[in-house]
């Protein structure tokens, strides 16, 4: 089960969002083969924001493990030194996922 501590959020949000990436937050639906699914693409340039974004999800699914990642704002695939992959690869991260209402995307 999922806890929300705002200041490791938010620090992971601003590495993200410095690297010029969208936030992505994934959940663990298999725990024993850790298989992530993409939940929430959050397009907001500000790293309070994306921690809102990311408790009111945790509130809504509190069953699940949740990571935060970061995905390319061009191509919505996971970032190439990110290391992970939470969509199968070359499929968009936003095809399984809501979208977080925030700023306009813009590239």
């Amino acid at each position: 089960m999922a806890s929300f501590e705002r200041e490791p959020v938010i620090a992971a949000a601003t590495a993200i969002l410095d690297l010029g990436g969208w936030c992505l937050l994934e959940a663990c639906v298999d725990i024993p083969s850790q298989r992530w699914e993409a939940r929430l693409l959050i397009f907001d340039l500000d790293a309070d924001a994306v921690a809102d974004a990311v408790a009111g999800d945790i509130d809504c699914e509190p069953e699940y493990d949740v990571r935060l990642s970061g995905c390319d704002r061009r191509t919505l695939l996971p970032e190439p030194a990110d290391g992970r992959s939470p969509v199968l690869p070359g499929r968009p991260a936003c095809e399984r996922c809501r979208l977080a209402a925030g700023a306009a995307p813009r590239s």
